[in-house]
């Protein structure tokens, strides 16, 4: 009887765990690399509070008039591979967008989302410029949703102080 009672103990407390975990991923393919401080290398982000910047940064890139356009052109599925940029140097993450095909996946634009001035920019392969992404109304819960999720790997020694290089002098439209 003892060993049938803590069966169900343990069944009670696994299935307590595994309901504490309610952050649902919902772009698994697309990947986010963070900068790990202490081994100053670039890794793979898993947790939490990265999957919520994740799926906020992907839903800001995939539903900008930018996107749009090129789901008409690219049609098929897109990955987003985001990477930190370290915030010492500018304080944001690029995302590179890419369209999969048989032969593999190939990047078909360029986003920086920086913090500071939470602001998305795409790169203008044609001007080799970044302009700004004028957004609309519908997408600023996913801008505000960056803002909010974006600092997860940031600790508080490592915040900048305002000595960091802006992407302004490359920004052709910087409102």
């Amino acid at each position: 009887m003892n060993k049938l009672k803590l069966l169900l103990l343990l069944i009670l407390v696994y299935q307590w765990g595994h309901a504490q975990n309610n952050v649902v991923d919902a772009n698994p393919t697309s990947k986010l690399f963070t900068i790990d401080f202490d081994k100053g290398q670039e890794t793979l982000a898993i947790g939490e509070r990265a999957v919520l910047f994740k799926n906020a940064i992907i839903d800001l890139v995939y539903n900008t008039p930018v996107v749009r356009q090129l789901q008409n052109m690219y049609p098929g599925p897109k990955i987003a591979v985001i990477k930190q940029i370290d915030p010492r140097i500018l304080n944001g993450f690029q995302v590179a967008l890419k369209r999969t095909t048989f032969n593999g996946a190939s990047t078909i634009a360029w986003f920086y989302y920086d913090i500071k001035k939470n602001s998305l920019f795409v790169f203008d392969q044609e001007s080799a410029k970044w302009s700004k992404v004028i957004l609309s109304t519908e997408i600023l819960p996913a801008l505000n949703n960056c803002q909010t999720y974006c600092n997860f790997n940031i600790k508080q020694d490592q915040i900048p102080d305002g000595s960091l290089k802006s992407l302004t002098d490359l920004a052709s439209n910087d409102n």
